[in-house]
């Protein structure tokens, strides 16, 4: 079974309880890297549930992240106990930043077992950063579980083998059973 990742709206709970936060703060709270945060947090300022400022002129330099109303909206309506009364450790507890290969062959199934799928259609659908995603990527190349199709260009694209396949198959029985 995968590990189970932090929902947006949980991202969101944390953020709201330490704003205005740099993102190294948020994701010290979380079971996420920094950079896996900062993915994060710019695809939800994207769709308007946080603003992000840049604290110098320079590109490098850290964010201070905020919730916007529509993203204390979302907080509200989520269910989640008071931030200020929850122990996030505790919360998190068997959450990791790790990515699962399982999940990451889960995201290619979706578009079908005998499909390319470019590498930019899983940096969407994956919680990770690109760098992350690359790499075990990479690893289950090397283990046999995906196949890379690297002449179309810069982009990559992948699918799963049959190795994959039987993996995902196997997880399926373990988690019917």
């Amino acid at each position: 079974m995968s590990p189970s990742l932090v929902r947006d709206e949980e991202l969101l709970w944390v953020l709201e309880s330490v704003e205005p936060a740099l993102t190294r703060e948020v994701a010290a709270e979380l079971p996420v890297d920094q950079n896996s945060a900062y993915v994060r947090l710019r695809s939800l300022a994207r769709r308007g549930y946080v603003d992000g400022e840049l604290q110098t002129a320079r590109e490098t330099q850290p964010y201070l992240w905020r919730l916007t109303d529509r993203g204390r909206d979302r907080v509200a309506q989520s269910g989640l106990p008071p931030a200020a009364e929850t122990d996030f450790a505790a919360h998190f507890a068997g959450r990791t930043a790790r990515i699962d290969e399982t999940a990451v062959l889960d995201a290619l199934a979706v578009h079908g077992t005998d499909e390319w799928v470019p590498s930019t259609t899983l940096y969407e659908a994956l919680p990770f950063s690109k760098a992350g995603i690359r790499k075990k990527l990479h690893a289950l190349r090397a283990s046999g579980l995906v196949a890379l199709d690297d002449e179309r260009g810069q982009t990559h694209y992948w699918r799963l083998t049959e190795a994959g396949r039987a993996r995902l198959a196997d997880e399926d029985r373990l988690d019917d059973s």
